[in-house]
């Protein structure tokens, strides 16, 4: 689905704590570095 778009980027998962104790996962995208050659 995403393997392409994932390619260059680095994908991070982030546990968020909300108002009244509700918990969320947050994936965050980063950008890599060009590879070099």
């Amino acid at each position: 689905m995403l393997d392409e778009f994932e390619e260059g980027y680095d994908r991070v998962a982030v546990e968020v704590t909300m108002a009244e104790e509700q918990s969320v996962t947050a994936w965050i995208y980063q950008l890599q570095p060009p590879a070099r050659r």
